[in-house]
């Protein structure tokens, strides 16, 4: 086999194994298998396995060790939602990141000539802006103890970034990313599927499930649906996550259709671009329809003729008496699309007194007259709800004490203005100066398009503290630091 099928099979191993994984020692196997094989088996250096093992543990929040931070007492004793906390602890991720940090740091001082080798510049000064505006607004505020847990998470994030822009102008890690991210998508997918077909989670370590039901989530308007989440900590969440993944898959399927040779692989990536698109319908997030059409109309505006050349050439690597082995997907199909019409009779609810429309839209006034109050330091990070409770909420709010449901504002708000326009900018810059070249590469024009899925995601969700989306975010951003260096 090629070093990509081995190292894809070397991935999606590994993955699976969390299937097994039942607590927090036996969940390090699987990191220690990928990084014995990255190692020994395909030579990679030591900072190059890191950087794949920090890749390989980006979509898990699961802790080795693990505290709870009470930020806003409950206003009513009984309703836990009236108040905020968040868990927070030391996870793998952190420990790869420092540890690649400390390696980059004891090596040779020439590697930092390839930080300063990419022609798109104002993306990464933007960043390290934000990253010092960051520290600044620290001595505006007292120590407090969810402090760390949000700067460390934000600090953690910024270093995806410059870790991916340093690695991503290797060839040989560049190409062993595709490999890394269809193995996360295949496990992170089948989780979801199986979920969905059992409606309920399957009981595994790695499923994070909320404290007041062990069932997971279902819908709270309308009737009642059970919503899958993978390994992530919400529906809505995963559906962010998913909607960077899916358009990388959708991307390999239009390069793979071009050449005559890959029917197979077309069939494949075909096949699990729409198994994706089915788990993103799953977690009924109404979010996600959003992402799905940006997905399609960006993808084929300029491609529609490869539409039925997919079909074709699907259609033409099954034999009739194979067909009905594609029966079960096309009742899955049928079935979530049903079950979404039914979710999508909640939309006239939206805006009503309580309605989740009327309370982010509540929760962003008061985040504006918060930036009004602190325009430069802001109010802290996660400190959102400590302000929250002390302005003149509406009712509506009371039992929904949560941090404004916008990435951007949150940064606005806890950051201060200078700050949350230095991320805005990197975000916009980043896409804006891209595109000219992602465009004509359908891999690079899905991962600017997943790119793109995490700005619409953020207007409706804090993809911050929570969730793997930002960080996933970060590492694709890094890719598309690099693309005109590649072309």
């Amino acid at each position: 086999m090629s070093n990509h099928r081995q190292l894809f099979f070397l991935f999606l191993g590994c993955y699976l194994l969390f299937y097994f994984v039942i607590d927090p020692k036996s969940y390090l196997m699987p990191f220690l298998l990928c990084g014995f094989g990255l190692f020994f088996y395909f030579r990679f250096n030591l900072a190059q396995t890191l950087f794949l093992l920090l890749i390989f543990s980006l979509p898990f929040e699961n802790t080795l060790r693990q505290w709870l931070f009470k930020v806003t007492p409950p206003l009513f004793t009984n309703n836990h939602f009236s108040g905020y906390q968040f868990n927070a602890g030391l996870n793998l991720k952190l420990i790869f990141s420092i540890s690649l940090l400390l390696k980059l740091l004891f090596s040779s001082l020439k590697q930092a000539y390839h930080l300063t080798k990419s022609s798109y510049l104002y993306p990464r000064i933007l960043l390290f802006f934000f990253a010092l505006a960051t520290i600044i607004s620290l001595f505006f505020h007292p120590f407090y103890s969810a402090f760390l847990p949000g700067i460390i998470r934000l600090w953690q994030t910024i270093a995806v970034f410059y870790f991916g822009h340093f690695f991503f102008q290797q060839p040989i890690i560049k190409k062993t990313f595709i490999p890394l991210i269809l193995s996360m998508l295949i496990f992170t997918v089948s989780l979801s599927l199986f979920q969905i077909v059992n409606q309920k989670p399957l009981g595994r370590w790695i499923e994070i499930l909320p404290s007041f039901s062990s069932n997971g989530f279902s819908t709270t308007d309308g009737q009642k649906q059970y919503r899958t989440s993978s390994y992530i900590s919400h529906p809505v969440y995963y559906g962010s996550f998913l909607s960077l993944l899916i358009p990388i898959v959708l991307g390999l399927t239009l390069k793979s259709t071009s050449r005559l040779k890959n029917k197979t692989k077309t069939i494949f990536l075909a096949i699990l671009t729409t198994l994706g698109l089915i788990s993103l319908l799953g977690t009924f997030s109404r979010s996600v329809w959003i992402n799905i059409f940006i997905i399609t109309v960006l993808t084929f505006s300029k491609k529609l003729t490869t539409i039925p050349l997919i079909f074709r050439r699907f259609s033409s690597g099954f034999q009739k008496k194979h067909l009905f082995l594609m029966l079960p997907l096309a009742i899955l199909i049928a079935i979530i699309f049903s079950q979404s019409l039914i979710r999508s009779q909640t939309i006239t609810k939206l805006f009503s007194y309580y309605g989740n429309a009327s309370i982010r839209i509540e929760l962003i006034k008061q985040s504006l007259t918060m930036i009004k109050n602190n325009p430069l330091s802001g109010v802290g990070l996660n400190q959102f709800t400590s302000e929250l409770v002390t302005q003149d909420i509406h009712s509506n709010l009371y039992s929904l004490i949560f941090p404004v449901h916008n990435t951007f504002f949150i940064f606005l708000t806890e950051l201060g203005l200078p700050a949350g326009i230095l991320f805005i900018s990197f975000v916009l810059f980043l896409l804006y100066e891209t595109y000219p070249i992602a465009k004509h590469h359908p891999l690079t024009l899905g991962i600017w398009i997943g790119c793109l899925t995490f700005v619409i995601s953020a207007q409706f969700h804090p993809l911050f503290i929570y969730d793997p989306t930002l960080e996933m975010f970060m590492l694709l951003a890094s890719y598309l630091s690099t693309v005109k260096s590649q072309s």
